[in-house]
């Protein structure tokens, strides 16, 4: 260690360390963790809390509906009234926490029964609407049945959901005009979610 200087009262004086006695030696530290009941954020009890919230990113749930017709007995049927819900494309959640959810919806199999051009909307329906203002979305296409008989159409939409809020999400159908008709096979029509912890 270099030189330390002290004032003598008269100059500054070189020393190689400060005079004076010794102090007091001083009690052998004790554990100082924390012991008894976690709070706040956490769970549990120390010296091993637990965090005591849904991490963001964990998937809170995930569902899958269709028109609960098997695979082999699926058949063409008329699309809903405009504007409508599939009867069998409805769900209902009740986020624990403030949640993002996926939802996604196909009509893998959509056929136009008349020549003439007309637009069909595929939609998904937020009730009630999210944070953002989100309630219905859609996705369109024209066709005719001489031109394109059959098409698909499949929407995706990212909802941002408060939690404690009761929400229903619907499949939803509409058209500009004429008749429809759509596979009602699982493999072929369908509604999806996934609700993730934000």
């Amino acid at each position: 260690m270099g030189s330390l200087k002290l004032w003598d009262g008269s100059a500054w004086v070189n020393v190689s360390r400060v005079p004076g006695p010794r102090g007091p030696v001083g009690d052998v530290a004790t554990d100082t963790s924390p012991a008894g009941p976690a709070g706040g954020g956490l769970a549990n009890r120390y010296p091993n809390p637990e965090v005591n919230r849904i991490a963001a990113g964990t998937l809170l749930d995930a569902w899958r509906l269709d028109t609960g017709v098997a695979a082999a007995s699926s058949a063409w049927v008329a699309t809903p009234a405009a504007g409508a819900a599939f009867p069998w494309g409805v769900f209902t959640c009740t986020p624990i926490v403030d949640s993002w959810l996926e939802a996604d919806a196909v009509l893998g199999l959509l056929g136009k029964n008349d020549a003439a051009y007309h637009q069909g909307y595929l939609g998904l329906r937020c009730a009630p609407a999210d944070v953002d203002g989100f309630g219905d979305r859609w996705t369109v296409k024209t066709q005719h049945s001489t031109v394109q008989l059959y098409e698909s159409r499949t929407i995706r939409h990212v909802y941002n959901l408060v939690g404690g809020t009761a929400y229903t999400i619907s499949m939803l159908w509409s058209m500009g005009g004429g008749t429809w008709q759509y596979n009602n096979g699982p493999h072929a029509t369908c509604m999806s979610g996934k609700l993730w912890a934000k």
